[in-house]
Order: structure tokens, then C-alpha cells, then sequence
């Protein structure tokens, strides 16, 4: 099954930023190809991948990655290491919402927390893929 995740980092409700570095030390290594238009394609160990848009080349700030096409699950450790370093929010297409950390959930969009329900907090890349799972 492969679906959509959007990472999303916020403050006061609204987006918030972080260095675009962040991103590529996780993901970077898993990137197998880069299109004009910036769609990274990504490969990863146990076989999943997916289609990031994510940043320009030269941009050094970013407030959200999207992720199509997820699958596999060895993506969720690199997403993990981005939300445990951001003030972000992980959320996938068909209904939930994951945080590394308790203290990011009062700077959610209002609206956010009514339309996916209370963030699960998670430890790790397998507790994301759990609650991915639970949806």
C-alpha cells in the first residue's frame, strides 16, 4: 500500500521553519534521482521509496516535506530523525497525525487536531509505522 505523508512544522498554529540540512542528512542518502521541477525519487533498504517534493537546491529553510507514494517502512526511521530534531508534525493522507515530541501539539492548527484527533507521540521510526498502522 502506498499513500501520502506531509511533514509540517509549526509554531503559534501557523508554519514554522527549519534548515533544509535536517532533511538531507535523513533522507539525502535515499534519494536515487532529482528532476528539474525537484521531485526527489527515494529508494530505501527494505525495497520502499517514494516521490519527495520537497525544496529547491539552493533554498536553506524549509516548513514542510511531502512525501508521495510512501511505502515500506524503513522510511519512518529518516521521518523520525526529522521530527525529533524539528517542531513538526507528521501526517498521512488517510487520517492521523504523529509528533516526537508532546510540546509541539499546542502549536497545532486548531483545525488540525479536529479534523485527525489528538497527535500520537512516538519514540521511534517503528512507532510511526505502528500508528500508521492503527489508522
Amino acid at each position: 500500500m502506498s499513500f501520502d505523508l506531509n511533514l509540517i512544522s509549526f509554531k503559534d498554529g501557523g508554519p514554522s521553519s527549519f534548515p533544509v540540512s535536517i532533511v538531507m542528512d535523513a533522507l539525502g542518502p535515499f534519494i536515487r534521482s532529482r528532476d528539474e521541477d525537484g521531485l526527489c525519487r527515494l529508494a530505501f533498504p527494505d525495497g520502499g521509496g517514494g516521490e519527495m517534493f520537497a525544496f529547491d537546491e539552493d533554498e536553506t529553510e524549509v516548513s514542510d516535506i511531502c512525501i508521495d507514494k510512501a511505502n515500506g517502512t524503513a522510511i519512518y526511521d529518516a521521518l523520525y530523525e526529522i521530527l525529533r530534531q524539528t517542531h513538526s508534525a507528521l501526517i498521512w493522507s488517510f487520517g492521523g497525525c504523529a509528533v516526537a515530541d508532546a510540546s509541539v501539539i499546542p502549536d497545532l492548527p486548531e483545525a488540525l487536531i479536529e479534523d485527525l484527533g489528538q497527535p500520537v507521540v512516538v519514540k521511534s521510526g517503528a512507532e510511526i509505522a505502528a500508528a500508521v498502522a492503527e489508522t
